[in-house]
């Protein structure tokens, strides 16, 4: 079963996802992909680190400035984050060793998929078992239309804890 979990920015999609991938560890499932987190520091959005649900890696993906202290790395502005091109990379490698995971995640598919670039889609719509998008609502609809993907949903809002029926879906 493909699964879209869906909602808006902040609504918990991720914090969802996590929960879910504890979840299927315990029942012995393998993992592999990427969850998309977001960093702060207090209440200031810093940016977001990709975290391999397998193996619990993690690598910064973006920040809202550009890397200080003479960090050297190719980045790629996108709205207002500045994007580390060898975090996608590596986020890539990541999926492409999951693809023979029991569940494949790919957290934050959005305008930089639909551009052609971020993380490899194609490549992960070949897969015949269990896959989770996390998935902005309003970037939904261009899913579709881009790739013909109209697998079954669930809507986070705020606060929603949905674990129990991604669970149920995703073993169905």
């Amino acid at each position: 079963m493909h699964i879209i979990v869906t909602g808006p920015k902040g609504a918990g999609k991720t914090t969802n996802l996590i929960t879910l991938c504890s979840l299927l560890k315990k029942q012995g499932k393998t993992l592999g992909g990427v969850i998309s987190r977001r960093l702060f520091q207090g209440d200031e959005l810093l940016g977001y680190e990709i975290v391999n649900p397998g193996s619990g890696d993690s690598r910064i993906l973006c920040t809202t400035s550009p890397p200080v202290g003479g960090e050297a790395v190719e980045i790629m502005g996108f709205c207002h984050y500045q994007f580390r091109r060898s975090a996608f990379a590596e986020g890539n490698q990541w999926i492409a060793a999951g693809l023979a995971a029991d569940v494949l995640f790919v957290d934050e598919v959005g305008n930089i998929e639909l551009g052609g670039g971020g993380w490899d889609v194609e490549r992960v719509l070949a897969r015949k078992l269990p896959l989770v998008f996390g998935v902005r609502e309003d970037t939904v609809p261009n899913l579709e239309g881009r790739w013909g993907i109209t697998w079954p949903m669930i809507h986070i809002n705020p606060g929603t804890d949905a674990t129990e029926d991604l669970m149920k879906m995703l073993m169905a």
